[in-house]
Parts: structure tokens; C-alpha cells; sequence
């Protein structure tokens, strides 16, 4: 029998991915760019802001300049749209909820992110 779990937050125990696609959508409007599908941006989930911001943008890459003001720029938005519309998959209360169990939970969100909404 298990005594410690550990679960990554965002895509396993919580649905995230609508609030980041919010927050993808608003930052492209504000810039002028097209929008994008969840099928469009769902692959750069997960792999950190630089890569969803190069899923986004892929002609930025190496504009550091732009690079700075896209994170600057999405980091502020998402903190609007962090708690929009989170759910837990089926399943995850009834874990989260076991007894005799230890459980840690990680991200790789920025710290300021998680701290504000825990």
C-alpha cells in the first residue's frame, strides 16, 4: 500500500488548460494576433510559459525584447483567469480525500501564482 502520493497539479489533478487558453487568447487579442483553438494551443501546455508563449508566437523566439513583454504580459492576464473555470477530474476528491495518505501536489507555475491562490 501507498503512503505518499505526489501529483502534478494542472492536466492531472486539476482541469486548467480553459483558463490558460483564456489567458493565451487574451494576450494574442491585446497584440493584435488571431486567436487559437484549445486544439491549437493544448500541445504547449504544460511546458512552461516560455514554450506556450513559442507555441503562440514561434516568430519570437529569438526577441528577447518580446519574449520579456509576452511573459510580463501573460502572467498578468492569467492571474485574472487563474480561478475562472478550474475542476477536478473524476476521481480526484475521492484521492485527495483518503485517509492514512500523505499527499504533496507541484507545479511548475511561478510561485507568486500559486501562493495567491492556495
Amino acid at each position: 500500500m501507498y503512503k505518499f502520493l505526489i501529483f502534478d497539479f494542472d492536466g492531472t489533478l486539476v482541469h486548467t488548460a480553459p483558463d490558460i487558453l483564456g489567458a493565451a487568447n487574451e494576450f494574442l487579442q491585446k497584440n493584435g494576433l488571431p486567436t487559437r483553438t484549445m486544439e491549437q494551443v493544448q500541445n504547449n501546455i504544460g511546458r512552461g510559459l516560455r514554450e506556450l508563449i513559442l507555441g503562440l508566437v514561434p516568430e519570437w523566439e529569438h526577441q528577447e525584447a518580446k519574449m520579456r513583454d509576452a511573459e510580463q504580459q501573460i502572467l498578468s492576464i492569467y492571474d485574472r483567469h487563474i480561478l475562472n473555470s478550474p475542476s477536478l477530474y473524476e476521481g480526484a476528491e475521492e484521492i485527495l480525500a483518503l485517509e492514512n495518505l500523505q499527499i504533496a501536489i507541484v507545479s511548475n507555475k511561478r510561485e507568486q501564482i500559486g501562493r495567491a491562490h492556495v
